[in-house]
């Protein structure tokens, strides 16, 4: 029973207890009808000014999240006029509406406009219902995890939700997360959601390709048969290096992998077989990235002049990971110097020394430091 209803009740015993005194004395019956005036004169004198308040642009959205708000609006748990406009700024609060207003169909819609989460403060049957859930999904997908099992098994529902949200395929019925056109929506919006698909769709090249194209490390949520495909390592690796870190050992021992992943990004020469780290061609590729890759490759290599000297001329902090010969090499140390010249920090304390690598250091240094005045 609202507190509506237990209200009217008392007031109809009051009021029959009051006709029976009122017998003697008139005057107590006038003072009764009196004070209900007043109530409801205080009533409608503050609910007017409620409702301006939640109105007004001015009002701080964050003021509608204060204890006195809340506890105000609880005095009008079942004025409709009040919730209507609470619910338009403030679609959650729902929840503090009376038991009634929460079963009233065109309040959940203002709500459920305003925040697709209000759902979960109302009763299931709202859960089931086509219309409700297509406002709530189109806004946030995920809020299907809120929906029904029926309503989960809508083709066109549970459509409008994973194109608002990929992920969302996750609360789709099974027989939905197995559907072709229904996976292709919901990986179009985020690769990642191959995670949530059927074992079969997972196992599909056709679907799993699909993935890979949108999020390369999607390539982790295949079946194990597709993770080992070399096409789909391809697929994967154009889009994104870190695939390297889903597929298995053997194939970080492939030239042509590698070399696909490292001209996507240096880094990836870390995740390479100690064979790739010593294949100079490509550790090229890496440090032409970054300099710093260097870091990477086999101690051959970073003993070697024309690698070393392509890493420090991209930036001379990669001086750091050149061999000791290569830390006292003139040339090697200048190139670093000239490009970053706190790099002098890595170079051999004979050439820290030298008065040709000071005299750059001091002239490259006021070069750049001219940049930042």
């Amino acid at each position: 029973m609202s507190n509506l209803e237990t209200n009217s009740i008392e007031r109809e015993y009051e009021y029959i207890k009051l006709l029976s005194e009122a017998e003697n004395n008139p005057q107590i019956l006038n003072d009764y009808f009196n004070q209900i005036y007043l109530d409801a004169y205080e009533y409608d004198k503050a609910r007017a000014l409620f409702i301006e308040e939640v109105k007004n642009p001015n009002t701080d959205y964050f003021l509608l999240d204060g204890s006195k708000f809340i506890k105000n609006l609880e005095k009008f748990q079942s004025d409709k006029g009040v919730f209507k406009s609470v619910l338009e700024k403030k679609g959650t609060y729902i929840r503090y509406a009376s038991e009634e207003l929460k079963e009233d169909e065109e309040l959940l819609e203002i709500a459920v406009e305003n925040n697709p989460w209000s759902l979960q403060y109302v009763s299931e049957r709202f859960r089931d219902n086509e219309k409700i859930m297509r406002i709530a999904v189109k806004r946030v997908g995920s809020t299907l995890g809120l929906a029904t099992e029926r309503i989960k098994d809508n083709y066109e529902i549970v459509l409008e939700a994973i194109r608002s949200e990929g992920c969302s395929i996750q609360f789709a019925s099974e027989r939905l997360k197995n559907d072709k056109h229904i996976a292709k929506e919901a990986l179009t919006q985020d690769g990642l959601s191959l995670e949530y698909l059927s074992e079969e769709l997972k196992n599909d090249i056709d679907i799993v390709l699909f993935a890979v194209k949108q999020d390369g490390t999607a390539i982790q949520f295949a079946s194990e048969r597709l993770k080992d495909d070399r096409k789909v390592i391809l697929a994967a690796l154009n889009q994104s290096s870190r695939t390297l870190e889903y597929i298995s050992d053997k194939h970080r021992d492939d030239i042509e992998i590698m070399t696909v992943a490292i001209k996507q990004n240096g880094g990836a020469l870390a995740y390479a077989s100690e064979n790739i780290k010593a294949l100079k061609d490509i550790v090229l590729i890496a440090v032409n990235h970054d300099g710093r890759n260097l870091k990477f490759a086999s101690d051959s290599l970073r003993d070697d002049d024309s690698v070393v000297l392509k890493a420090v001329r991209n930036t001379g902090w990669a001086l750091e990971f050149a061999s000791d010969r290569l830390k006292d090499g003139r040339r090697v140390v200048l190139a670093a110097v000239r490009k970053t010249p706190s790099a002098i920090e890595y170079a051999s304390e004979r050439l820290r020394n030298n008065e040709e690598v000071q005299l750059v250091f001091e002239r490259y240094r006021f070069r750049n430091l001219r940049k930042y005045i």
